[in-house]
Formats: structure tokens, sequence, C-alpha cells
């Protein structure tokens, strides 16, 4: 398989698993709101559904 074949393939395969982590966490699948949801499930508190920019 060449390498644009290979490339493609693997996007596909990353969209689908974004896809599915966002239809868990109920947010795009970003790290910032994946770390956010991982930190609330993990320390169980409810975080804010605002922009992550914000706080910077």
């Amino acid at each position: 398989m060449n390498e644009v074949k290979r490339v493609a393939q693997l996007l596909r395969e990353r969209n689908r698993i974004d896809a599915e982590l966002s239809a868990i966490i109920g947010r795009p699948a970003l790290t910032g709101h994946l770390g956010r949801w991982i930190a609330a499930q993990v320390f169980g508190v409810e975080l804010g559904r605002g922009d992550l920019s914000a706080a910077s």
C-alpha cells in the first residue's frame, strides 16, 4: 500500500475515533476537552462548558 493510501486510511480511522469520543464527552474530541472530561470523571467534579481559551 503506498503512503498516500495509508495516510488516507489512518485519517478515516482517526475521524471515526474522534466522532466516537465526541459522542461520549459531548464536546469536540480535542485535547483540552478530553482532559477536562477525564478530570471531571476522575475527581467527581462538574466542570463548566465555557470556552477553554477564556482561561488563558
